[in-house]
């Protein structure tokens, strides 16, 4: 029971009764006769460890692939030994342009993370966009930082956002 005017009065009689209640709610559906549609879950099993959101990022992408193609798909996640790395398996097959994707966007990271800096783009890759990250502590990182920053051409990311790449 649910009231708005809650007070010790009505929280005392409804622990009081619950038992009772509970009971009558139960009897009241159980009259109703309604039938209940039971989903069949397919339960995965794997050799690596695997998390409760790796697992349910696993099944989804399971169900992306055609049935006659699930069992050989099932069969190679013994060829991995983390769930990321399976993920990614995966993910790649389902949709192989974002491994030229991410080729990509490591090529244009490299010249960055060689001296420390960090590139980050937008994580669903939907908005073009990215944050240039780099601790500095002395000039030498300022003149490494300005040379990427020289070499770079933003032209590469535009390209890359309009789908002009070798596939």
């Amino acid at each position: 029971i649910i009231s708005d005017y809650a007070n010790e009065k009505i929280c005392d009689l409804v622990k009081e009764e619950a038992i009772d209640y509970s009971m009558r709610l139960f009897e009241y559906f159980s009259s109703l006769k309604i039938e209940y549609k039971t989903v069949e879950k397919n339960v995965y099993e794997f050799n690596f460890h695997c998390s409760f959101s790796n697992q349910k990022r696993i099944e989804k992408l399971l169900e992306k692939i055609a049935k006659e193609d699930l069992k050989e798909f099932l069969e190679k996640a013994d060829d991995f030994k983390t769930a990321k790395e399976y993920i990614v398996f995966l993910e790649n097959n389902i949709n192989p342009i974002n491994q030229i994707i991410q080729k990509k966007l490591e090529k244009i990271q490299k010249p960055f993370n060689i001296i420390g800096a960090q590139l980050q783009f937008d994580p669903k890759l939907e908005k073009k966009y990215f944050h240039l990250k780099m601790q500095i502590n002395d000039q030498k990182n300022l003149k490494q930082l300005t040379k990427a920053l020289e070499q770079f051409n933003y032209q590469d990311i535009d390209d890359l956002w309009n789908g002009h790449f070798d596939v």
